[in-house]
């Protein structure tokens, strides 16, 4: 009716979907909001102090709700901890679970040693004596300095190492007491393999080949140390001489740079010489790429071979390779200005072979290690042919820095004597 004043119509509360809140009041979002915290600040000079504002409601039946507001001040203990430059503080959560700073010396190769610091200053007006706990004397984890008595105002440090004598990740917590309080922290550390690859050096069973160099000049062959490790790594090499010396007593192999920080991911490559001054088949060192604590063996055989001239001719099989040395001791006393003396081979085919009419082969090798291209000549290829030898294939020209792979082969035929001499 007119006049009369319209009821205001009540809002249908829409259906909560599942998992859905009910939604606050207006009171309760206004005492929701007093509550909150205000923003945490410092007075300026004074970090190891924290201030806030809370406002706390108070219900009184019958009279609208009222807010205290309260001021607090959080002060730090007698001595603050800084790690990295920022203050140690621990945090409780609402759980009521403390957390502690972190010392944290990450990742680090097994056998290495890393040191981290603590500064320690003392902000109260009295000194303090200051007790580091014990750290577990089987663990990786050591004190290698702390105070023993802090003045007022004064700042010292706390040194920690971390020494893991194997793979695995470490945790231990620990703190230093003092006039009331004492500073929490955990360590923590990974103890880890560091990890060298070798690449584009032609191993054949532990062994190098650097091939053939003429007497004065040298070999160079490079190849790469990849480190694998997520951190940087400092490798060695050592070489030590097991053949043939050179007249002039300088190392006929050498590795160089034998020494240098690799940081992770990256490569290094390094260059490896054989230089000899002495016709000898007999230049071997052993090569050793030492990389701290890695679990895979980087040894290796580098083996050479020196000659007064351009053209040789030698046994390249494995019983060759792996017969007693016979090193010349005294070419320091040789005559200089004398020609190269002509390569010589024996042989002695199996008469066992020869017996039974069967084929024996003895497998040569002939290179140059000069510049220009060499012409190889047979002077008695048909005589040596009729008593029953063969090349197989016949080397011709061998060119400059280059070598060839031949066999002469014996099969006695029917009616042959079965001990022949030939050269």
């Amino acid at each position: 009716q007119d006049g009369e004043p319209r009821k205001k119509k009540k809002k249908k509360k829409k259906a909560l979907k599942p998992g859905e809140l009910t939604p606050l009041s207006e009171e309760e979002e206004r005492v929701q909001s007093a509550l909150r915290q205000a923003s945490s600040a410092s007075v300026e000079g004074e970090d190891w102090s924290v201030h806030d504002r809370w406002q706390v409601p108070v219900f009184v039946k019958g009279a609208p709700t009222m807010f205290l507001e309260v001021s607090t001040t959080t002060v730090m203990p007698t001595v603050v901890g800084r790690f990295k430059g920022k203050v140690m503080r621990s945090l409780v959560g609402k759980d009521g679970v403390e957390t502690v700073p972190l010392v944290d010396f990450g990742k680090l190769p097994v056998g290495q040693e890393a040191v981290l610091t603590i500064n320690l200053t003392n902000v109260s007006t009295v000194g303090t004596t200051v007790s580091p706990h014990v750290l577990d004397p089987f663990g990786p984890f050591v004190l290698l300095k702390s105070p023993s008595f802090m003045e007022a105002g004064a700042s010292q440090a706390v040194s920690l190492a971390f020494r893991p004598r194997k793979e695995s990740t470490f945790r231990e917590n620990n703190w230093l007491e003092f006039a009331g309080g004492r500073l929490r922290y955990c360590l923590t550390g990974v103890g880890v393999s560091p990890h060298f690859a070798v690449e584009g050096l032609e191993v054949d069973n532990g062994m190098v080949d650097v091939g053939d160099v003429l007497a004065g000049k040298e070999l160079t062959q490079s190849f790469t140390l990849r480190n694998q490790s997520p951190f940087e790594v400092t490798y060695s090499i050592q070489v030590r001489n097991v053949g043939e010396v050179n007249a002039s007593c300088l190392n006929p192999v050498d590795c160089v740079p034998s020494r240098k920080a690799v940081a992770a991911g990256e490569e290094q490559e390094v260059t490896l010489t054989f230089a000899g001054d002495s016709e000898s088949l007999q230049y071997q060192a052993l090569v050793k790429i030492i990389v701290p604590n890695q679990k895979e063996k980087l040894e290796y055989r580098v083996v050479g071979r020196c000659w007064a001239q351009a053209a040789f001719l030698y046994d390249p099989s494995p019983m060759a390779r792996s017969a007693p040395l016979r090193l010349d001791r005294f070419k320091d006393q040789a005559i200089g200005g004398e020609e190269a003396a002509p390569i010589r081979l024996e042989h002695t085919f199996p008469m066992s072979a020869a017996q039974a009419r069967e084929e024996a082969e003895f497998p040569l090798r002939l290179g140059n290690c000069g510049a220009g291209g060499v012409e190889v000549a047979w002077d008695n290829l048909p005589d040596v042919q009729a008593l029953g030898f063969s090349l197989d294939p016949p080397p011709g020209k061998v060119d400059g820095g280059s070598a060839t792979d031949f066999s002469i082969k014996y099969t006695p035929g029917e009616g042959m004597s079965l001990s022949v001499r030939i050269s």
